[in-house]
Order: structure tokens, then sequence, then C-alpha cells
């Protein structure tokens, strides 16, 4: 296990260098996100009709994931629809984008069936259910910025290490066969696919 750990760091490093200076973009990006945007909920909170952070919990990360997703996937849409030469010289796969294949309209019919059903009934369930057991902190502080580094790298290992071996744990036997498999049947990936994918084990 532990050789296969060191594998997997191995295989970020060299991914990382591949990337050269977008690296820092990205970095700039992870940090704009963790430590700009709750800065600017601080200052909406007490503008907002109420006052229950559990609430905030379940609505607040439903409404950032759904624009996110939302977002992504029009910025994403816009990219593989010019076709640009610079845009596609990162493409990893030499095989042709999942669109260019005439059964593409029932491909896309599917993935936004369960993409509706993910987003719609398992998510804000999933959230509705984990809210419950969260601590939340009712002073409405900042967190110091040794607070925020420390917490934010060690959630960002957590995220890491959980979906490594969660994603391993579903290429599993039955677990693939009943639950992963749909999420491969796009050998191409594209934003679309990211949540393509039951929850509910079905056949």
């Amino acid at each position: 296990m532990f050789a296969d750990i060191l594998s997997t760091v191995r295989w970020e490093i060299s991914k990382n260098k591949a990337k050269g200076s977008w690296v820092f973009f990205s970095i700039f990006c992870f940090l704009l996100y963790f430590y700009s945007f709750p800065r600017l909920l601080y200052y909406i909170f007490p503008f907002l009709p109420f006052n229950n952070l559990y609430i905030m919990y379940v609505c607040g990360t439903y409404t950032v994931h759904m624009s996110s997703y939302l977002s992504i996937n029009l910025f994403y849409g816009i990219i593989y629809k010019l076709k640009h030469p610079y845009f596609e010289s990162f493409k990893i796969n030499p095989a042709p984008w999942p669109w260019e294949s005439p059964d593409f309209n029932q491909t896309l019919k599917k993935v936004l069936k369960v993409a509706l059903i993910n987003q719609i009934f398992t998510l804000p369930l999933s959230l509705i259910l984990f809210g419950l057991g969260a601590k939340y902190d009712h002073s409405l502080r900042l967190p110091s910025y040794s607070e925020e580094i420390v917490q934010i790298l060690f959630f960002v290992v957590c995220e890491d290490f959980a979906f490594y071996f969660s994603h391993r744990l579903l290429h599993q036997g039955y677990l693939y066969k009943r639950i992963h498999k749909k999420h491969h049947e796009f050998n191409v990936t594209i934003s679309l696919a990211a949540e393509f994918y039951f929850i509910i084990i079905s056949d």
C-alpha cells in the first residue's frame, strides 16, 4: 500500500512539472477559492434573511456546487465548441471527442438524466443528512491566517486521501459493476461526465 501511495505522489509531481507555469495559475485559483470566497460570504452573511448555520450549510453548499457545476460546464462547452488548436494541444487522449460520434445524442440524454437525478435528489439529500452531524461556529468571526492555512491543508489531505481510497474501492468487482462502471462509459473524459454516476445501486 505504501508503494501505491508513493507511486501516486510521484505521478502527481510529474503531472505538475508537465503543466509548467500553469501550476501557478492553479495555485492562484485554489487560494482565491479557499481564501477569498469565505471572506466574501462573511460580509454577505449578516444581510441574509436567516441566521441558521445549518440552512447556510445545506443551501450554501448546494448553491456553490450548482453554480460551479453549471459555470464550469458552460465554460468547457465553449472551449469544446471552439476546437481551437491551442486548447486542443492539451488533449491527452488522441481518440475523437464523444460528440463526434453519431450516437452522442443518445449518450447526452443519458448523461443529463443521471446528472439531473444526482443534482436534484442525491446531492440535496446528502447535504441535509451530513449537515445534521456538522459542528458550527456561531461566533461569526474570521479565522486567523494560521487557522485557515492549517485547516485548508488538513482538509486537502483528507479529501485526497478519501477520494483515492474510495475510488480504488469503487473499482473492485461488485461495486464497479453496479455503481462505478457507468462513470467510465466515457473513454474520453468531458466535463459533463464528471458527475455521471449513480449513488443508489441500479441496473
